[in-house]
């Protein structure tokens, strides 16, 4: 199943862009203190990138936000339930 593209990533990618911009901090910076190139945060930003869940939870703490709290409030925004996702994956959604 391809994520990049659906309305969840999108989300997960405006809330990453947000904390940033909120911290001060520019893509090198947070690229350079999880040891990428910047241009992996630009094709991250830009949507173009999956972010696994290991480095989203690095990216939270170089940043300085709760990554529990901010998916939580991603999935409740998105009706996402575990019960609809499996179903939609049962039907081949």
């Amino acid at each position: 199943m391809d994520t990049i593209q659906t309305p969840l990533h999108a989300a997960l990618v405006k809330v990453l862009i947000a904390q940033r911009i909120r911290a001060g901090l520019r893509q090198r910076d947070v690229a350079a203190r999880i040891g990428k190139p910047q241009s992996a945060m630009a094709r991250i930003e830009l949507g173009e990138r999956r972010v696994d869940v290991v480095e989203f939870v690095q990216l939270a703490m170089v940043i300085g936000f709760d990554p529990v709290r901010v998916l939580s409030r991603i999935i409740r925004a998105h009706g996402a339930t575990r019960e609809r996702i499996v179903l939609s994956k049962k039907h081949g959604g």
